[in-house]
C-alpha cells in the first residue's frame, strides 16, 4: 500500500519520508525542573590552647566553623592565605547546608494536558513553497528544516530567545544527494538524514562534524538500517541512544535501532503501534516513553488524510500502548509530527491545512506549525 512521503522535486510519492533541514547553529540545553541540593565541606579548626602555663596544659575543643556565618573559610577568595596557613585545617568532615536556591526555569506547561490549537511558525515559512519537518536543538534556539524553495535543500535558522521569531534561514552546507529529513543530536555534532537519489530507493545516512562551526562530513549510509525497499523519516534521540525510522517495504513500518558505542544496531519493529495502514514520521520523547507518529489508520476517529497519533509505555523494554488520535493537532488535511521539546510542552508539526494569508494563498502547501500545552 502507498505511503505519503516527501521526495524532493517529486511531491508526494509512495513511501514515507519528508524533507527537512539541518545546519550548524547551536545553543545550550535549557531543561529544567531538577531540585539541586548539595553538601559543602565545612572546615574544622583545631587549636592548641595553653591554659595556666605554670600548672598544666590542655587541648581545647574543636569548634565548628560555618563558612556562611562569619568564620574562616579557606576557600573564600577574600580569606587571608597567611592566616589560613597558621591553622590546622581539617576538611574530612562535611555538614549539609540548606538547599541552594532553585534557579531552574519554572514549569511552562502541564504535560498531561492536551495541546492548544497549532499556530504557524514564524520566520521559517515562505509564500509559495513547501516547508516541513522542523527539528530543533534542545534549547529551541536552532531549527533545522526542509524546503523546496530554490530547489530542495536543508535549512537552518537561529534566534536569541524562545519568545522571538527565528532569523533568516541559511542553506546547510552538506555534500548529500538531495537531502531531507535531518535530525541532529543534542550536541549538534551528529546529523542523520534521508538522501533521495533519483531512480533508486531513498535511504538513511549519517554525517558528523568536529565542532559547531565545522563543515559536515560527507554522509555515509547506515548499513544496519538500509533496506532494499527504502528507509526514511529518521528521528535521532538527543542523547544518540536510539534512532527511529520508517521502512518502506510492507506499507510503512516504524522501526528502532539502538546506538551502542556509536554504532547503529540492526533495526527492530516498534511494538504496539503498527496498523494495516501507512505509519510514518516517528517522533519520540527524550525519555523514550512516548511516541508521536503519522498514520492513515481508520480506528480512533481520524479526521482525514494522515493524522498524528500518540502512545505511551512505562519502560523502554515494554510495548507502546493506549494508541490515541491527537485530535487537537489534526485537520482533514495531512499532518505529521516532526519534533517534541524535552519537557513535552512544545510539538512541531508539518501540516497542509487550509490556506494562510501571506503564506499559503491558495491552500494545499505544507508548512511548519507549533502546538503548545497550557499550564
Amino acid at each position: 500500500m502507498d505511503l505519503q512521503v516527501h521526495v524532493p522535486g517529486l511531491g508526494s510519492a509512495s513511501g514515507s519520508g519528508s524533507d527537512s533541514g539541518s545546519g550548524s547553529d547551536s545553543g545550550s540545553d535549557s531543561d529544567s525542573g531538577q531540585d539541586r541540593r548539595y553538601t559543602r565541606p565545612v572546615k574544622r579548626i583545631s587549636l592548641l590552647v595553653l591554659a595556666i602555663p605554670l600548672y598544666a596544659s590542655c587541648v581545647g575543643d574543636e569548634p565548628q566553623v560555618q563558612p556562611s556565618g562569619g568564620g574562616v573559610d579557606a576557600s573564600s577568595p577574600n580569606s587571608d592565605a597567611g592566616a589560613d596557613a597558621a591553622l590546622d585545617v581539617v576538611s574530612d568532615s562535611t555538614t549539609p547546608l540548606e538547599a541552594a536556591p532553585d534557579t531552574a526555569s519554572p514549569r511552562r506547561c502541564d504535560p498531561n494536558k492536551a495541546f492548544d490549537a497549532p499556530t504557524l511558525a514564524t520566520g521559517v515559512n515562505q509564500l509559495g513553497t513547501n516547508d516541513y519537518d522542523a527539528r530543533l536543538s534542545p534549547d529551541e534556539l536552532t531549527i533545522y528544516f526542509g524546503s523546496d524553495r530554490n530547489a530542495d535543500r536543508l535549512y537552518v535558522a537561529t534566534r536569541a530567545s524562545t519568545s522571538q521569531s527565528f532569523g533568516a534561514p541559511a542553506v546547510v552546507n552538506i555534500n548529500a544527494t538531495r537531502p531531507s529529513n535531518p535530525t541532529v543530536s543534542g550536541d549538534q555534532l551528529m546529523l542523520v538524514l534521508q538522501e533521495n537519489p533519483i531512480g533508486i530507493p531513498v535511504n538513511i545516512s549519517v554525517s558528523t562534524r568536529q565542532s559547531l562551526v565545522a563543515t559536515w562530513d560527507p554522509p555515509t549510509a547506515i548499513a544496519n538500517v538500509t533496506n532494499p525497499g527504502g528507509t526514511l523519516s529518521p528521528y535521532l534521540l538527543a542523547d544518540k541512544s536510539f534512532l527511529y525510522y520508517v521502512q518502506e517495504s510492507g506499507g510503512g513500518a516504524i522501526k528502532q535501532s539502538q546506538v551502542v558505542a556509536g554504532q547503529f544496531q540492526p533495526g527492530s519493529d516498534v511494538a504496539g503501534i503498527a496498523s494495516a495502514n501507512n505509519d510514518g514520521s516517528p517522533v519520540v520523547t527524550p525519555d523514550n516513553l512516548t511516541i508521536f507518529w503519522s498514520s492513515s489508520r481508520s480506528d480512533g476517529s481520524p479526521k482525514g488524510g494522515s493524522d498524528i497519533w500518540v502512545a505511551h509505555r512505562s519502560k523502554i523494554a515494554d510495548s507502546f500502548s493506549g494508541v490515541t488520535n491527537a485530535a487537537e493537532l489534526n485537520t482533514p488535511a495531512t499532518e505529521s509530527p516532526s519534533w517534541i521539546s524535552p519537557d513535552g510542552c512544545v510539538l512541531y508539526l508539518t501540516s497542509g491545512r487550509a490556506a494562510v494569508a501571506g503564506v499559503d494563498a491558495a491552500g494545499g502547501e505544507e508548512h511548519i506549525w507549533i502546538a503548545k500545552r497550557p499550564l
